[in-house]
């Protein structure tokens, strides 16, 4: 079970930079709102989701990416996979 697992999390974060890579994201009006409150450019989501190393699955088919912004600093994505990334907030 286990292994399934990370298999799943591995397949998602191949999924997650391949995305991000094509550009292939929608933010939506709750995440643009939380990007610009916390000054989350779009250059530090997508460097964030294309080098994550680690997210988690969570309830409703969202994931919980954790990974850095463009300086090194600790950025939190969560997004749900729709037709490429669909990205609800940040933190």
């Amino acid at each position: 079970m286990k292994v399934r697992v990370e298999m799943k999390k591995q397949r998602a974060i191949e999924d997650i930079r391949g995305y991000a890579a094509a550009r292939r994201i929608r933010i939506l009006s709750h995440g643009r709102d939380r990007m610009s409150q916390r000054r989350v450019t779009y250059g530090d989501l997508l460097h964030a989701l294309m080098n994550t190393m680690d997210c988690e699955e969570g309830e409703n088919g969202r994931w919980k990416v954790c990974s850095t912004d463009i300086s090194g600093e600790p950025l939190t994505v969560i997004l749900l996979f729709q037709d490429g990334l669909l990205i609800v907030t940040v933190y």
